[in-house]
């Protein structure tokens, strides 16, 4: 192969590979042995503070939920059309949550996870995501990345 070709073969799959130039990050925070396992339905799992309140939320095409504590609030939208966290004002990174692509990504007052792709989910024939959002209320962002790590699907 000539080095033309291969200089435009590379060059092809560097922009089509590149659709995000968020940097990749790995997750490795000690998950508190005093947290709590939070179902959400039969489609996933996260482990949290103990003292979030479970709230009354009712979602239209989704599967929503929402969590409060003096100093955080947790909320989670589970289906087609969860919040992508990628408009004007979010900072963020791709890493890999169990088995999975996930974007963390904040701003000034929160912090939250999207997965673009999670299959399977309520009422939706379409690509199924989840967004979970950490509203910061006092409580540090690694609060935030530390529950998103213990997400764990289907169980």
């Amino acid at each position: 192969m000539s080095v033309l070709r291969l200089s435009i073969l590379l060059s092809v799959a560097a922009i089509l590979g590149c659709g995000e130039s968020v940097p990749t990050k790995e997750l490795a925070h000690k998950v508190p042995a005093d947290w709590e396992t939070v179902k959400a339905d039969n489609y996933f799992r996260f482990r949290a503070p103990s003292n979030l309140q479970k709230q009354d939320v009712q979602g239209f095409d989704s599967l929503v939920g929402e969590f409060v504590s003096p100093t955080l609030t947790l909320s989670f939208d589970y289906g087609a059309y969860s919040d992508p966290l990628d408009r004007e004002g979010f900072e963020g990174f791709w890493t890999t949550i169990d088995g999975r692509r996930a974007r963390i990504a904040r701003n000034e007052e929160l912090i939250g996870v999207h997965f673009p792709d999670v299959n399977g989910g309520p009422k939706q024939p379409m690509t199924t995501k989840l967004t979970m959002i950490a509203k910061l209320n006092g409580a540090p962002p690694e609060i935030g990345e530390t529950i998103f790590q213990t997400i764990e699907f289907g169980k």
